[in-house]
């Protein structure tokens, strides 16, 4: 496989990296773009944007003033009940308008703005759709009511707002701390706001307006709104911009190059196939190599025939249950079937010893772990064997040997052939006793969850146990 990579380095990318490539940019492309579509953006109204009467916030441009001339405000007598009560002083209306600014190549999908009011007033009138009204916010008054009404078509509408009407029509009343939501409509055309044309049109943009009636104030006062906040999205389609014609451009590149390749790709499948033929082969003869090593080791005590065979199956068992892949399981395999390798240096007089061992015979016959490390040193091809068979004998609890390891120090590979290697020799015939009866394995497996074994490990072990009925 190697050589083909290094003949067909260009073909190998185009064939497998680039489609994949291009789709995952696609798809993040699109991804984002759709983001940014469903990106809530705001704007408020401060000083620091202040330009020319015209809020400028790059995306977008705010503009908030009264309509000016002769007809833009006007002065309202009194208003009294039928007591001859003053209901409110003179007051200046005032008409103003409000008008959102398309400053980007982008399309304003939908918007709001939110209107703060900062001093009493009355609002009479607005245009071109519903206005969302908050009143008496702060509860002085009664308790918040809202509202949307379309202030220019107010007979159609339960008015819920306290409010009056004279000939204008319905008189509102908001207090500092109020606000009104405008909520543009398309059949307005106020949304959307289509980019502005490269021309000397000047801006896009939508326009609403209300009137105001603030008590108390000369002809020309003029309300301040700062603080309004508009809340809009903008929307780019995705299928007009220059990156997805680019992505779909290199992906038809691709698709040509890739059926001008196929004939070729035929002749590099065949060599693959044949380096999969060899690599199974491989793995055959490392496998019966293995085997043939095992057996060596087993014929010097025949009654553990078996037992590194049985271990190395019950310790792939383990490694499922925790995710292994194929190839990983094959490693953990090798690994539990070499881990008993350092016996075959350990005297006869001791591996088939009936009794019980001296403390001299034990402190030999635990050197058989430091053996078989040092055997499989230089056993590179299988990264780690030589861990298994050093470390399979230490406890959890840190009494093990040889190097007296504890808890999760002991390296995984380690802590599961423990397991499988405890559990063989209970459930095996030994020269020194019989088979343990089934109950009493399992009784031995719980009792030393966190002593001798990784509790995790045995917690799986056991469900294996019983879904293979490995003591059956």
């Amino acid at each position: 496989m190697s050589n083909s990579k290094k003949k067909n380095p260009i073909l190998t990318i185009l064939l497998i990296a680039t489609p994949f490539i291009l789709v995952a940019l696609l798809v993040v492309y699109l991804i984002i773009n759709n983001n940014y579509n469903k990106t809530e953006r705001y704007a408020t109204l401060t000083q620091d944007f202040l330009k020319d009467g015209v809020y400028e916030f790059g995306d977008v441009a705010v503009k908030i003033s009264d309509r000016g001339g002769d007809s833009g405000s006007w002065l309202k007598d009194p208003i009294y009940d039928e007591d001859g009560n003053e209901l409110h002083g003179a007051s200046v209306g005032t008409i103003y308008e409000a008008l959102i600014y398309n400053s980007c190549s982008d399309t304003i999908s939908d918007w709001t703005l939110q209107v703060p009011i900062n001093e009493m007033m009355w609002i009479n009138n607005n245009w071109n759709s519903k206005m969302e009204i908050h009143q008496d916010v702060r509860g002085e008054h009664g308790g918040e009511r809202v509202l949307a009404i379309d202030l220019s078509d107010y007979g159609d509408y339960d008015i819920n707002l306290d409010y009056y009407i004279d000939h204008t029509g319905p008189m509102i009343p908001l207090y500092e701390g109020d606000y009104f939501i405008y909520l543009p409509e398309e059949i307005a055309e106020e949304k959307p706001i289509k980019p502005s044309p490269n021309t000397d049109a000047g801006l896009a943009c939508a326009r609403f307006g209300f009137i105001t009636y603030i008590p108390d104030q000369t002809l020309d006062y003029l309300a301040d709104f700062s603080g309004a906040k508009l809340t809009y999205y903008l929307y780019a389609d995705p299928f007009t911009k220059f990156p997805f014609w680019v992505l779909i451009g290199l992906l038809f590149i691709w698709l040509i190059t890739f059926i001008v390749s196929m004939l070729v790709q035929y002749s590099v499948n065949k060599v693959i196939s044949e380096q999969q033929r060899m690599k199974e082969h491989d793995e055959m003869m490392l496998d019966q190599s293995m085997r043939l090593i095992v057996n060596m080791i087993e014929t010097k005590d025949s009654l553990t025939h078996g037992h590194s065979i049985r271990v190395a199956e019950y310790s792939r068992m383990i490694a499922e249950t925790l995710g292994y892949s194929v190839d990983e399981c094959k490693k953990v395999y090798y690994i539990g079937l070499m881990h008993d390798c350092g016996k075959v240096q350990i005297p006869d007089s001791i591996l088939k010893n009936p009794g019980k061992l001296t403390p001299e015979e034990y402190e030999i016959m635990k050197k058989h772990t430091i053996y078989g490390a040092d055997v499989l040193r230089d056993f590179t091809s299988i990264p780690g064997i030589d861990i298994g068979a050093k470390y399979h004998h230490e406890r959890y609890d840190g009494t093990g040997y040889p190097s007296g390891m504890a808890g999760e120090e002991i390296p995984l590979i380690a802590r599961i052939i423990g397991i499988a290697d405890a559990f063989d020799a209970m459930s095996s015939d030994r020269c020194y006793r019989d088979r343990l009866p089934s109950e009493v394995i399992i009784d031995e497996l719980e009792k030393n969850r966190g002593k001798q074994f990784d509790p995790h490990l045995v917690d799986r072990f056991l469900k294996v146990i019983k879904s293979r009925n490995l003591l059956s």
